[in-house]
């Protein structure tokens, strides 16, 4: 049962996660001004790809041979993958560092900008140790101490940037800041994961490390690309007096519109070391219920979400970012459902990586990106912002239905139909019955109606029959203590 209660850490953790992160939203659109607000955009457009491959390499890297290993070669594993993903973030670091002018004088318009994004580049060389580290703990399934960490290390940086801005110190103090939580919050991952442990004598080489992370972190470089795309050739595309302003209104849509990727992401952590550990065995029955469980329940999760800001979008903005930017609404409003598809996208590669396949997840990724920055040069050149989020959203939803057609072909495992048409309907019935109402909500109306609408949307889900009394028992299914038993023991 510890395991279980485990597991269920990590959506909680990644809840506070992106609470934690929505109120960092919050402090820095008083303390900041629009323009700052498009300059951090930009800045954590190309500094975040670089910290999340190293975060999804690592961590998947780590998990899939530790998952795998004997409790005595744990150690000497772990000092593996170390030495490699230091030796990657180093290398990135000193290219960031590199072309830095560079990438300032491409998006921004200006060389001056370059120091933001130096600064920023120092959070790699943390990343990849910290990654590792949790990848150790979840190879392990010691859920607890992942989601731990995550929630402590977001409440180190909104606390330490929130001081910052208060002490006036703007972006800079920001930026110092967040390298100053990443330092911290890595120094104490590695002093809890040290251990008295004697190495063992495992045959594993750097050759299979690299064989499979290389893979993953192409991969995840590709993702996460595609992720961004439309920021930068947002900011390529505007001239030097609309730059700064065009990237903190699109800041506000980016960031809002990814709340249900930020809830459904949590799931391949829990998904992962059990899909690595089934694939071994060939299990491909169970891998399917897992699949399909998932893929419902991510559906489900995110639905509100989507629904509500869609529905919504002027809310979500008034409550996170002030009245001034309430005129991206229409924008949020598209591009919340394009996300939905790239959270279910996350989960197929997640899948499809953890059963031993990461070139797959890296090759569809790939074939999205020529498509995604055509898409984004030919609209944003005609319709900016909005062109922005119809080309993305188009982007994001061609990326899963390549990756279902995958997952499809090689274990019959698909989105539940009869979930999806449900979602459809209660999707129009918002749209087109509620959101008549919403430009006349102030503030703590809006919170009222957003409360009141994600119960309805379950209950609408109910009176549609999608939830069940077995619902639970399926939910819990997915941790049974039979197949963690089984996989464990093997």
């Amino acid at each position: 049962m510890a395991i279980k209660k485990d597991a269920l850490l990590i959506p909680v953790a990644k809840i506070y996660f992106m609470i934690t992160g929505y109120v960092f939203q919050m402090v820095i659109a008083r303390l900041l001004s629009k323009s700052l607000i498009g300059m951090f955009n930009y800045v954590n457009s190309v500094v975040s790809p670089m910290n999340m491959i190293l975060v999804q390499g690592g961590v998947q890297t780590a998990s899939h041979f530790i998952s795998r290993a004997k409790p005595e070669d744990i150690k000497s594993i772990k000092n593996k993958i170390l030495k490699l993903f230091v030796s990657i973030s180093i290398t990135l670091f000193l290219f960031l560092q590199f072309f830095a002018d560079k990438i300032s004088l491409i998006i921004t318009k200006d060389t001056q900008n370059s120091t933001y994004f130096r600064i920023a580049i120092i959070i790699v060389l943390f990343y990849s140790v910290y990654a590792v580290l949790i990848g150790v703990f979840n190879g392990q399934k010691k859920f607890k101490n992942q989601a731990l960490f995550d929630m402590t290390y977001s409440t180190l940086k909104v606390l330490l940037v929130s001081i910052s801005l208060f002490l006036g110190f703007k972006l800079y103090g920001l930026l110092w800041a967040w390298v100053l939580a990443t330092a911290i919050i890595t120094v104490l991952a590695y002093l809890l994961s040290i251990t008295k442990k004697t190495n063992g004598e495992n045959d594993i080489k750097y050759k299979e490390l690299v064989k499979f992370s290389l893979p993953i972190i192409v991969s995840q470089l590709f993702f996460y690309i595609l992720l961004n795309l439309d920021t930068w050739i947002l900011g390529i595309l505007s001239n030097k007096e609309t730059v700064l302003i065009n990237g903190g209104n699109y800041l506000t849509v980016t960031t809002l519109s990814r709340i249900p990727y930020q809830i459904v992401i949590s799931i391949t952590f829990i998904i992962f070391p059990f899909i690595s550990k089934l694939s071994q065995l060939n299990d491909n029955k169970l891998i399917k219920t897992y699949i399909e469980t998932s893929l419902r329940y991510s559906l489900l999760i995110a639905a509100p979400f989507v629904i509500l800001i869609s529905a919504y979008p002027s809310i979500f903005l008034k409550i996170i970012y002030g009245s001034t930017f309430v005129e991206n609404s229409i924008y949020l409003s598209i591009l919340v459902v394009g996300v939905l598809f790239l959270a279910l996208f996350m989960i197929n590669i997640t899948i499809i990586t953890a059963s031993g396949s990461p070139k797959i997840s890296m090759f569809i990724t790939i074939i999205i990106i020529p498509i995604d920055v055509l898409l984004n040069y030919f609209l944003i050149s005609k319709y900016y912002l909005y062109g922005a989020v119809i080309a993305t959203s188009i982007s994001f939803f061609m990326a899963w239905l390549l990756s279902s057609i995958y997952v499809f072909n090689v274990y019959k495992a698909f989105v539940p139909i009869k979930t999806l048409i449900r979602f459809l309907l209660i999707f129009l019935v918002f749209h087109f019955s509620f959101q008549l109402f919403k430009e006349r909500l102030n503030i703590i109306e809006g919170l009222i109606s957003l409360i009141v609408g994600g119960v309805f949307i379950y209950i609408l889900f109910f009176t549609l029959f999608e939830f069940k009394k077995k619902d639970l028992d399926d939910f819990k299914s997915i941790f049974k203590k039979k197949a963690i038993k089984d996989i464990n023991e093997t």
